[in-house]
């Protein structure tokens, strides 16, 4: 069965009134010292309880409706931030002892070591990513999309610790295997394009990194355009564009992305303030 969110009337002694979505108390009853976070989605409004969470709350929740590791059933928004964190890492408890070539444990090993790289935590990401690449190659093969997609993220986690020679040879194994096993327009696929299109930037080729962006950017006008990946590639488009001269064409861009952050995401969304 699933589960339902807890009705009766809410404690009058919070101190701002709002209350855990999920469980629907300021304090979580099994653990109390536990905060109660903005999951960073749209839904977090000022003075709106939409959005707000216990960890320990989403994850229980999350056994029943599986989409909730990582999803606001309301607004459909990646969670962001500390939830997000507080979310990965308990997955990973959840599964960490499954056998290695299972796709549960694969999948939550993989977003916790997103979820670290993300939040700055290189260090301890990329031996994270090296297990779930080398675990891929044994157990799913050199081609398999899981596999392929693992290589293009420690390669992006590569080129951002600045080994731009680690990250190209996977990012380029990445981008082609991907675009015979899923297609060109595939989410994995235009991932891999991206960081690709960024290792380019960084090493000088302006030209190179040009071209994927714009094919990338061309794809997710029209599969996504209400995506934070859409805006962050249509301002790093914008970024390419500058460093190749063209000044007009670029603050356009960025214009755009920043724009359509705040429409589509709202103002706590750190896609928005990011672009700010």
């Amino acid at each position: 069965g699933g589960w339902r969110m807890a009705s009766g009337p809410q404690p009058e002694n919070m101190d701002d009134g709002l209350v855990c979505w999920v469980c629907q108390f300021a304090d979580c009853d099994e653990h109390p010292e536990e905060p109660l976070l903005s999951t960073g989605c749209a839904c977090c409004r000022p003075g709106s309880s939409g959005g707000r969470a216990h960890v320990s709350c989403l994850a229980s929740a999350a056994a029943h409706q599986d989409r909730l590791w990582t999803h606001c059933p309301t607004c459909k928004q990646y969670f962001t931030g500390p939830v997000r964190m507080g979310l990965c890492r308990a997955r990973w408890e959840l599964c960490r002892s499954r056998p290695e070539a299972d796709g549960e444990r694969l999948g939550a090993l993989g977003n916790l070591a997103s979820a670290l790289s993300d939040s700055g935590d290189t260090v301890a990401a990329r031996p994270l990513f090296e297990e779930l690449v080398a675990g891929g190659r044994r157990t799913l093969g050199n081609g398999h999309p899981g596999t392929l997609s693992a290589i293009g993220r420690l390669g992006n986690l590569l080129a951002r610790v600045g080994d731009d020679a680690g990250a190209l040879p996977l990012l380029e194994e990445a981008v082609a295997g991907l675009r015979l096993t899923l297609g060109d327009e595939a989410n994995e696929t235009l991932d891999a394009m991206r960081k690709l299109a960024e290792v380019h930037g960084n090493s000088g080729a302006i030209a190179k990194a040009r071209l994927n962006f714009e094919e990338v950017v061309v794809t997710l006008r029209r599969t996504c355009p209400a995506a934070p990946s859409t805006f962050t590639t249509i301002g790093n488009l914008g970024t390419t564009i500058r460093n190749a001269g063209d000044l007009t064409a670029a603050l356009a861009l960025r214009e755009e992305a920043a724009a359509s952050a705040l429409r589509e995401l709202g103002l706590e969304h750190p896609c928005t303030q990011q672009m700010a």
